[in-house]
């Protein structure tokens, strides 16, 4: 679960967001709307934890823990992940190299040997060949490949 409580956010202390309240149950899937400028982006950088999108009050609760004070890498470490709508092209880094890299960041070492069958697990779960992640990164994939490539990271 997560809860926002009373979120207020600054970018180089200029205000983007004020007073957000809202609770995402466990499971549940939510779409966010509004007009460009609303702080949807902006919204979804704090939850991540992007340095530069400062939390001026509230709180952002995963599972009942107050995230705010975390790192961007320990907030992803519990789950928290952003898909882009237009994921860049890396011409000359292979998928593979990258999502190893990836879980040698984030996983506790003696969890780095199982990367082979973790991934071979999630490109089953996606339906997607061993040969997917021997291209490079987001080059010449389609939109649908683009989504299926975050959706392996995410799930590594």
């Amino acid at each position: 679960m997560m809860r926002i409580n009373n979120l207020s956010i600054a970018v180089a202390d200029k205000s983007v967001a004020q007073n957000v309240s809202l609770e995402l149950a466990a499971g549940s899937v939510h779409a966010m709307m509004g007009p460009n400028g609303s702080g949807k982006s902006s919204l979804a950088q704090a939850i991540a934890g992007h340095p530069q999108y400062g939390v001026v009050q509230g709180s952002i609760e995963l599972d009942g823990i107050d995230i705010c004070s975390l790192s961007m890498d320990e907030r992803a470490r519990r789950g928290i992940f952003l898909a882009f709508q237009y994921p860049s092209a890396v011409p000359g880094l292979k998928l593979s190299l990258f999502l190893k890299e990836i879980c040698c960041a984030v996983w506790p070492r003696d969890e780095q040997p199982l990367f082979a069958q973790r991934l071979a697990a999630a490109l089953e779960v996606l339906g997607l060949a061993p040969t997917f992640v021997e291209r490079n990164l987001n080059e010449g994939f389609s939109g649908g490949e683009r989504k299926k490539c975050e959706m392996l990271q995410l799930l590594l």
